[in-house]
């Protein structure tokens, strides 16, 4: 439980940065009303992808019903065969989208690439190492065959739902 307050803490101070740096700093807009319909646009997939990402999980990831995040089985499929990690695919579209949505210059340039990174930051030194423990050679032959944050984009939207329903 600790690991995961950490983990929150952490993801509540990226995503605040990126706000009060667009409150903080005002250097203009970017194309108004298109820049955010392509932000809401932009935050609708993030929202979709860790939906998808966590269907997945809930379907093929628990061997038994458990707690929040106890998952106890590797997922290859779905949305998983297209990038190994899709929240935080979706976490860095979220950056993306905040900024436009909020039709904010300083936030895109300021904000969005300190965001990015610390996803980018957080998959590599800390989920990739923990699920190579956890799961080992599997994982290994599973991460070579699937990139970790650059999916594949027409497998993507073809396993944003879930068509089956889990394994007994």
């Amino acid at each position: 439980m600790r690991s995961q307050a950490w983990k929150l803490a952490y993801w509540l101070a990226l995503y605040g940065f990126g706000l009060a740096v667009s409150a903080r700093m005002n250097w203009g807009g970017l194309l108004g009303l298109p820049s955010r319909v392509l932000g809401f646009l932009l935050i609708g997939l993030a929202f979709a992808l860790s939906a998808s990402a966590g269907r997945h999980l809930r379907l093929y990831g628990k061997s038994r019903p458990g707690g929040f995040g106890q998952i106890d089985r590797l997922v290859t499929v779905g949305i998983y065969s297209c990038v190994r990690h899709p929240n935080h695919l979706g976490l860095a579209v979220l950056s993306v989208g905040l900024a436009l949505a909020l039709d904010s210059l300083s936030h895109l340039i300021v904000a969005t690439p300190v965001q990015v990174l610390g996803v980018v930051a957080f998959v590599y030194l800390v989920e990739e190492p923990e699920v190579r423990r956890k799961f080992g050679r599997e994982y290994e032959e599973y991460a070579s065959r699937v990139r970790g944050l650059v999916p594949d984009v027409p497998c993507l939207f073809e396993n944003l739902i879930p068509r089956s329903e889990p394994r007994g």
